[in-house]
């Protein structure tokens, strides 16, 4: 009996014992998201500061993007196995399939990229870099504008062309190369794609903890948080776990990024990093200097040559700049006149006029 005693007591304490370590560790792990939110709370409040800075200025990048590209007669199994492995495919050599210039302006939500190609290429099925299709010709100058519906695209197919209009208007603001050159070169301090602000406002996010970090010899706080992406083909769910770099000390701005698919506790592997790196100090924010983003087999190297932060003018926003005509200038005051009405009635009359034509010819012919 006593015997049966002491080892019911025994296990008594042990699990008396089992379940004060997890109260502890809730407690721990409530206090842990707690201070992460008191973080991105502190870290919203400086946002504003950040966007303003950094949101107005003109400068130049010089962009290179690298790719690894593996045999062509791997299989798509080994494939999908080197995906699977970060870093698998550093064991084959990085070639340059983009080298280009761009000059750019920013002034809050009106943003402008002027692209110059030394070199583009796009890929052809499974082959090196080097034998990819070069696109460099077809458009050798590409201007990008986000100015609300006078925004614009506008290129030029070699040195000797006039320069012609790709897009107008809400068509431009779709446009995938305006959105892939214009995010980078202006919400780089506050973005891992899209400004955390935005992050923090997607599906199920939830910050999980923030701890003090030295990266490069600089204090930050590392902050991980959670949340879920919705992809627009499939309608399916993605979960993404994120750790950032924020550095308190130089205005909340973000030094480095990774976000890996999975939640916290069974993150599957990180698919996308960001390093973004500054220079000296202007006006209490140090100065954009180079941001690299590396995304599975892809690198992307933004050197920022010259940058200069301030308002910028309304001319630098203008397709006249150009020498083009400015399609979305009112006339006598009035409002822009669109093409498109006009386009459709005279469509539906030359439609009535054959319809008109072909009776008119029939009943000639009774």
């Amino acid at each position: 009996m006593g015997r049966v005693l002491r080892s019911s007591i025994s296990c008594l304490i042990a699990c008396i014992g089992l379940l004060g370590f997890e109260l502890a560790s809730a407690l721990a792990n409530d206090e842990e998201k707690a201070h992460a939110k008191e973080v991105v709370q502190e870290y919203l409040k400086a946002v504003p500061r950040l966007v303003d800075h950094y949101g107005r200025g003109r400068g130049t990048v010089d962009l290179k993007e690298y790719h690894r590209q593996p045999p062509a007669d791997m299989t798509k199994e080994q494939r999908k196995a080197l995906f699977a492995k970060v870093g698998g495919f550093d064991a084959f050599p990085e070639e340059v399939s983009t080298d280009a210039q761009i000059d750019f302006v920013v002034d809050g939500p009106r943003r402008k990229a002027d692209v110059r190609y030394a070199m583009h290429k796009k890929p052809a099925s499974l082959k090196p870099v080097s034998e990819w299709v070069d696109t460099k010709a077809s458009h050798i100058r590409m201007v990008y504008c986000a100015d609300g519906d006078k925004s614009f695209i506008v290129q030029w197919k070699n040195d000797s062309t006039a320069p012609t209009v790709s897009a107008f208007g809400a068509d431009a603001l779709d446009d995938h190369w305006l959105k892939q050159y214009l995010g980078p070169v202006s919400e780089a301090p506050f973005s891992t794609g899209l400004p955390l602000t935005e992050d923090f406002k997607l599906p199920k996010f939830e910050p999980i903890e923030a701890t003090d970090a030295t990266l490069d010899g600089h204090r930050c706080t590392k902050l991980v948080f959670q949340y879920q992406v919705v992809r627009e083909s499939s309608d399916k769910a993605i979960d993404v776990h994120a750790v950032v770099f924020l550095s308190p000390e130089e205005g909340w701005i973000l030094r480095r990024y990774e976000l890996a698919r999975g939640m916290v506790s069974a993150p599957q592997r990180t698919h996308l990093v960001g390093t973004v790196e500054y220079g000296k100090v202007e006006n209490g924010f140090p100065t954009l200097k180079k941001l690299t983003k590396t995304f599975f087999n892809q690198r992307e190297v933004y050197d920022f040559t010259r940058v200069e932060y301030g308002p910028a003018s309304d001319g630098d926003f203008t397709i006249t700049a150009y020498k083009l005509p400015d399609i979305g200038k009112p006339s006598d005051g009035k409002a822009p006149v669109s093409m498109g009405p006009w386009l459709l009635a005279g469509g539906i009359g030359f439609f009535f006029a054959a319809i008109g034509l072909r009776l008119y010819s029939q009943r000639r012919k009774a």
